[in-house]
C-alpha cells in the first residue's frame, strides 16, 4: 500500500523524491510571448469598425494585459467583426492623464471563458497615446 505524504507525516519540501515529483506534476508554466506584458485593467468602449468607419453596436470590455503592440480583454458577447476601437471609458484612465485614449487593433484570437465572460486580443494599429 503507498501512503501520501500527510499519511507518513512528511511535508513535500521535506523529501527530494517527493518535491521532483511535485515538481513535474506542476512544472513552471513557459512563456511563449517575446513582449512583456503588463496588466491594464481598465473599462474600455469597445467599437466594431469596418475600415475606419463604426459599424455595429459599441460595448464595454475590461483590458486584462497591454504590451506595445498588442491587448489583451474580456467581453460579454463574441465578437462578429475582426477590426475594433477601444476608447477609454474608466475614471481612473482619466486620473491618469489618459482620458482620450484610443486604441485601434486587429483582433486575432477569441476564446470562451464561461457564459457571458470571453477573451480576446489582437495587434495594435493605430492608438492616440505612445505606448512605449
Amino acid at each position: 500500500m503507498l501512503l501520501s505524504a500527510p499519511d507518513v507525516g512528511i511535508a513535500p519540501g521535506d523529501s527530494p523524491v517527493l518535491r521532483t515529483v511535485f515538481d513535474r506534476l506542476k512544472p513552471e508554466p513557459q512563456e511563449r510571448r517575446r513582449e512583456r506584458r503588463d496588466p491594464f485593467r481598465y473599462v474600455m468602449r469597445l467599437t466594431p469598425l469596418e475600415g475606419a468607419a463604426p459599424v455595429g453596436e459599441p460595448m464595454y470590455v475590461v483590458g486584462r494585459d497591454l504590451t506595445p503592440f498588442g491587448i489583451g480583454f474580456e467581453h460579454p458577447a463574441p465578437l462578429p467583426h475582426r477590426r475594433v476601437r477601444l476608447t477609454a471609458a474608466d475614471a481612473a484612465l482619466e486620473d491618469l492623464g489618459l482620458g482620450d485614449l484610443e486604441i485601434e487593433v486587429v483582433l486575432r484570437w477569441c476564446r470562451f471563458l464561461e457564459a457571458a465572460r470571453y477573451e480576446s486580443g489582437g495587434r495594435i494599429t493605430q492608438t492616440s497615446h505612445p505606448l512605449k
